[in-house]
């Protein structure tokens, strides 16, 4: 999917030989919502650990060209964080670290973005909508190893009652993790060649895939014999502020 996205991305930019084409560069910076899921397969209680999305940070430069002033076609280097959060219920239905965060790892994000500007009544605001994919390198774990948390008193008027711990392994990857992605962007005119930028963006994981395991027990079932598996594909939800700056006057601010 990637390389043929690409080629018909190159395409249309040799096609248009005789077309005006303006280059523009700039910065982006927001929140972004990562989607973890948990294997069913090892939940023994109904459940024993639930997810819950959590919001990182991002931050990137971009560049690109606008083409005959319809297409834009951009990427970017991204520096892109995932963080999931989860709580443990014992086999006693009693909830223990709630909402605990999990830094699962870091990356470079490159996203190629195809881009078509939609009609607009007013030049000020342009907008654009379109489809791409991203590709992640230099992945580096938020867990090396092994991770054990502290306990988790059952009762804390009673420790004789036992505690909840849990332990955080086998953080891995498989394959090159990579997305397709669904964008809105708009562009705010500050002048002729700089733009306020506010760009929407879908992320679903179509190849590779980051995991780790949770295990945690209680001082009464023994050691870590409650095991779970939790894993993304890369999905998520993203919203960017930022700027683009273009060589040249847009035709639309003329």
């Amino acid at each position: 999917m990637r390389t043929l996205f690409l080629l018909c991305a190159f395409f249309l930019i040799s096609q248009a030989a005789d077309a005006q084409r303006l280059y523009f560069f700039g910065f982006d910076l927001g929140p972004k919502m990562d989607f973890y899921q948990l294997n069913p397969a090892n939940n023994r209680y109904n459940p024993n650990l639930q997810l819950k999305n959590d919001v990182a940070a991002m931050a990137g430069i971009s560049a690109g060209v606008l083409i005959d002033d319809k297409f834009k076609l951009e990427t970017g280097l991204y520096q892109s964080n995932f963080k999931t959060r989860f709580t443990i219920t014992d086999d006693k239905g009693e909830e223990h670290f709630v909402n605990e965060p999990v830094n699962t790892f870091s990356s470079l994000m490159i996203p190629v973005t195809l881009n078509m500007r939609a009609t607009t009544t007013n030049p000020q605001w342009q907008f654009f909508y379109g489809l791409g994919f991203s590709t992640f390198i230099n992945e580096q774990s938020g867990i090396d190893g092994f991770y054990q948390s502290p306990t988790s008193l059952v009762d804390a008027d009673d420790p004789s009652k036992g505690a909840v711990q849990y332990i955080i392994y086998d953080n891995k990857f498989v394959g090159s993790l990579m997305t397709a992605n669904l964008n809105a962007h708009a562009l705010y005119s500050i002048n002729d060649q700089l733009f306020l930028s506010l760009n929407l963006e879908g992320h679903y994981g179509v190849s590779g895939e980051n995991f780790f395991r949770i295990a945690h027990k209680t001082e009464q079932n023994g050691e870590h014999d409650i095991e779970n598996t939790v894993f993304s594909k890369g999905s998520a939800v993203q919203f960017n502020v930022g700027f683009r700056y273009f060589v040249d006057p847009v035709p639309w601010m003329k």
